[in-house]
């Protein structure tokens, strides 16, 4: 939990009251709306606390997980796993990019193939639409 201040008494005991708030939703034409909302007041003189940051603990807690996230990366797990993603991208890739191929060359005509066969030059389409 933040460590929370209040701005006139300067004290730090608070709750949590629901207040409603106006909101805008944004973009080319914003519409207002209403909403309820937690915040967190001063218990001595009800004011809106400020919000002071986290805690040395939170802080600590996330800069671990950052940490831990970062160290995973750059193990050989890490490595593994990026190797394994970017392999299956490449197949999918390769994989679509095949068959849309076939689909194009198929719809043109020209996936002919040339055989003699008794001294004759025969054209087979390759194609199994045709």
């Amino acid at each position: 939990m933040p460590i929370y201040k209040c701005p006139r008494c300067h004290g730090d005991d608070v709750y949590f009251g629901t207040r409603q708030e106006v909101r805008s939703t944004g973009g080319f034409d914003p519409q207002k709306y209403v909403t309820e909302v937690q915040k967190p007041f001063c218990r001595k003189c009800a004011e809106p606390m400020m919000n002071m940051g986290p805690t040395p603990e939170e802080a600590k807690r996330t800069n671990d997980a950052i940490e831990a996230r970062v160290n995973f990366l750059f193990s050989k797990k890490g490595y593994i796993t990026i190797f394994v993603v970017l392999l299956l991208a490449v197949g999918l890739i390769y994989g679509v990019w095949s068959v849309i191929n076939g689909i194009v060359q198929c719809m043109d005509g020209y996936n002919y193939e040339t055989k003699v066969i008794d001294g004759e030059s025969i054209y087979i389409n390759q194609c199994d639409a045709y």
